[in-house]
């Protein structure tokens, strides 16, 4: 308890109640902090019991081992003896997303039902997650590069909802990564390391390891000043696609379209996309959104959903059935068609499917 007591007479004790009680914690007064081993959730563990008993407020502890490391039972181990000792309740969570290609996104997505199943369980209103300030830039810059919508580029939301009845808290998103782990040692709790971390094996990884540390020397405290833009940016994305839910129709003027300012027009594209019922990557998206701005009259489709494509056609951009659609060809508008001997397989391959 020294270390809870510690925590709680830190700036960062302040922070914290201040942030989770303007995401609504405190009307629902039950806790659980989703904890790996590492710096950070070990610091949001102490912070949150510091929180919790000043406030009155039920608090949990759960930690998933996904056994894809040697070392991840040892790092469970450490988070149960930390939360007996600092007196909070704790369980251990096993998921087996398996080893090989897409195994992180299969971790995170069984992370997190695993700790849904377990906050039902206990009557648990909100789950707490570590992410900071140094997170919150890296999953922007990482939306940006891809070419991401406005409000994907404004990266995590602070808060959101997890499953029926219980939401997923982020209180630390607004604090620097390096904030954290001084607050550990000020506290005398030592962590666990993953060494993945340290690996750049991944995009994330490596804006981790060699672009966050190179921005923050350039401009001391960027991500903290991101953290803050962040919301800016999903907000204005949220009335971006308000005002393109509106504006879509079956069939859309390409010349409007072509005027509109490239954000507006985007959004428009993806907004077609989903009344279409497609799911709008950004790769997609500015394909057809280059078409669209192609002065010449060429006829292209896009596949949307199984009984929906985009079609561009003359001066629409308009949304069909797919079984009306003919093959495209890159032909211009009203040119001679293909002679009837060319293969329709080969004019069918050439049709642009969206999401693929």
């Amino acid at each position: 308890m020294n270390a809870v007591r510690r925590a709680g007479r830190t700036p960062l004790a302040g922070v914290m109640e201040s942030s989770l009680r303007r995401l609504g914690a405190g009307r629902r007064g039950s806790l659980l902090v989703a904890a790996s081993g590492g710096a950070d959730s070990t610091a949001l563990l102490l912070l949150a019991a510091a929180v919790a008993t000043r406030r009155g407020w039920r608090l949990e502890c759960a930690t998933v081992d996904h056994h894809l490391r040697d070392e991840s039972a040892s790092d469970a181990a450490f988070v149960e003896t930390l939360c007996r000792q600092i007196g909070v309740p704790c369980r251990r969570l096993d998921v087996r997303p398996g080893r090989g290609p897409g195994a992180p996104a299969r971790a995170r997505r069984e992370r997190y039902r695993a700790l849904l199943r377990f906050a039902r369980e206990r009557d648990l209103a909100c789950v707490l997650t570590a992410h900071h300030a140094h997170d919150q830039l890296e999953t922007m810059l990482l939306a940006i590069s891809r070419g991401a919508g406005v409000r994907a580029a404004g990266g995590m939301r602070a808060r959101r909802r997890l499953g029926d009845g219980v939401m997923l808290l982020r209180p630390l998103l607004g604090v620097a990564g390096p904030l954290l782990r001084e607050l550990c040692r000020k506290c005398g709790v030592a962590w666990r390391e993953d060494p993945s971390n340290g690996a750049p094996s991944s995009p994330r990884a490596a804006l981790r390891a060699r672009v966050i540390p190179e921005l923050e020397r350039i401009h001391a405290g960027a991500a903290a000043r991101a953290s803050q833009l962040a919301s800016t940016l999903r907000s204005a994305g949220r009335g971006l696609e308000r005002e393109a839910r509106k504006r879509a129709s079956d069939s859309i003027d390409r010349g409007a379209l072509r005027r509109l300012p490239r954000a507006e027009r985007t959004e428009l594209i993806r907004a077609m996309i989903r009344r279409g019922g497609g799911r709008p990557t950004a790769a997609r998206a500015a394909e057809i959104d280059a078409a669209v701005r192609d002065r010449r009259r060429h006829r292209r489709s896009w596949r949307v959903s199984a009984s929906k494509a985009l079609e561009l056609v003359a001066d629409r951009l308009r949304l069909t059935d797919r079984g009306s659609v003919p093959a495209p060809s890159a032909r211009r508008i009203g040119s001679a068609r293909p002679r009837p001997s060319s293969p329709p397989e080969a004019s069918r391959s050439r049709t642009a499917r969206a999401g693929d």
